[in-house]
């Protein structure tokens, strides 16, 4: 006897494996389901494990937080708006990758091949680059504020309008704020002795002891100027 469609489709559906549905390891060993940032299941199924193939992959929008992703190949995967804080990229290969706007905050690419990844206005805060190869890849109106990036190779990455701060680790494993670099200094080291592709319109963001003694310094002022009227 013919099954009714509906019943048909109902039936389908129960006996899909769940297996289907995407999911991802932690930095803790759980496994748990992939979701979009904004909490829907995403469109990635299978279970993204260290050492998988990932090459093309469409996570964007991918919430991805704390994820074990080390060992990957993941050439030219597309991350973009996605949440990768504090995820693991250990010795990962991930050439022309797509971060474009994602959040790496407090993650580490430790040893990674990202050739021509693509970083444009993402969240670097306190991302680990050691001995990275970033070349040719785009930092684009990115945030570098506390990230290492030491021995990093940066030739002919494209910085334009990033953003840093004294605790950003240059090549050679001295701060920003160690080397006294402002944004006209840091561009001239980076586009000079790192042989960025560009490195323009840079912003250094100073130390908070340094914003407090310029606050200080101006309600000195301030103070000054009004005894003077008295």
């Amino acid at each position: 006897m013919k099954l009714p469609t509906f019943l048909f489709i109902v039936f389908a559906l129960w006996s899909t494996p769940l297996t289907q549905a995407g999911s991802y390891l932690k930095t803790d060993g759980a496994i748990i389901a992939l979701l979009t940032t904004s909490g829907n299941p995403h469109a990635y199924s299978g279970t993204i494990n260290t050492g998988h193939y990932l090459g093309d992959a469409n996570l964007r929008s991918a919430n991805l937080q704390d994820a074990e992703l080390s060992g990957l190949n993941a050439k030219r995967a597309d991350f973009s708006g996605s949440n990768l804080k504090g995820a693991h990229f250990n010795s990962t290969y991930m050439e022309r990758a797509k971060f474009v706007g994602a959040i790496l905050t407090d993650a580490d690419l430790t040893n990674g091949n990202l050739l021509r990844g693509d970083f444009t206005n993402a969240d670097l805060k306190r991302v680990k680059f050691n001995n990275v190869n970033l070349h040719f890849a785009n930092f684009s109106g990115a945030s570098l504020m506390g990230a290492d990036l030491t021995g990093a190779n940066l030739h002919s990455a494209l910085m334009d309008n990033a953003i840093f701060d004294h605790n950003t680790t240059l090549y050679g494993g001295q701060t920003v704020g160690e080397l006294g670099f402002n944004a006209a200094e840091l561009e001239t080291f980076l586009n000079d002795e790192r042989s960025a592709q560009g490195a323009a319109n840079l912003t250094v963001i100073p130390e908070a002891s340094t914003l407090l003694l310029a606050a200080m310094g101006l309600v000195a002022w301030g103070l000054t100027r009004t005894n003077s009227f008295f």
